[in-house]
């Protein structure tokens, strides 16, 4: 199994109590408690299986076509929210889709899905906000805004990672001018919690996710290019 760089110091601190628990339960075997000794290795197998689980990083097969785009994120599509460019309440996204209203996907992330975020297509960044989590009933959180160009048509597009736990639990390595190929690893949420997709709201996109429906990073389709007004 294939481990995410991003945990890497969570994962190898998680193998080196493996080995402290397996001298543990042999001083214990030694000493006549079988039981003891035996129920401890077990438990951090399990223990350590789960950790593993939990920053794995299986391998992806990201569709060619260009016109469509792929969910950033493995979870669960929440809520898809229309945002009025002129309501929206956040100035960084009012000026990156300037001209354009908003589409918000929302994905909810369990502790049993992969946590590793992607780019839902190619896309050059051209702002990373990161905002702290200074108050409790805040997140941090992680804003990626880029432009992305589809048969020389340019239209804007944005991933937000949020952890409850604050910025600590977040990795997103892209910096601004970094160029992206589509379905590019950015980063993961170490325990899982939301991951946002930001679209143009009419065009030149059109979603084809749904509410409920649960998605792949970098695999599911959730909106694809059609260079012209929606119906």
């Amino acid at each position: 199994m294939r481990l995410a760089k991003y945990g890497k110091k969570q994962w190898i601190t998680a193998s080196v109590l493996l080995v402290l628990a397996a001298v543990l339960s042999g001083v214990l075997v030694f000493f006549g408690f079988l039981p003891g000794g035996c129920f401890l290795m077990a438990a951090a197998l399990v223990v350590w299986g789960l950790f593993l689980a939990l920053f794995r990083d299986p391998r992806r097969i990201v569709s060619q076509d260009m016109t469509e785009l792929v969910s950033p994120a493995d979870g669960v599509i929440k809520d898809i929210e229309f945002i009025p460019n002129a309501s929206c309440e956040e100035e960084v996204l009012r000026e990156q889709f300037s001209g354009y209203d908003i589409l918000r996907i929302g994905i909810a992330q369990s502790v049993f899905d992969v946590h590793i975020d992607r780019t839902p297509c190619g896309m050059t960044v051209t702002k990373k906000l990161v905002r702290e989590k200074e108050h409790k009933k805040e997140n941090g959180s992680v804003l990626l805004c880029g432009t992305s160009s589809i048969q020389n048509t340019s239209f804007p597009v944005a991933v937000r990672q949020i952890s409850g736990s604050g910025l600590k639990r977040i990795s997103c390595a892209p910096e601004e001018g970094d160029s992206l190929k589509k379905g590019a690893k950015i980063g993961m949420i170490l325990f899982g919690f939301r991951t946002e997709l930001y679209l143009p709201a009419k065009t030149p996109v059109s979603i084809t996710g749904a509410v409920g429906e649960k998605v792949l990073a970098g695999q599911t389709v959730l909106a694809v290019f059609r260079g012209e007004q929606n119906p």
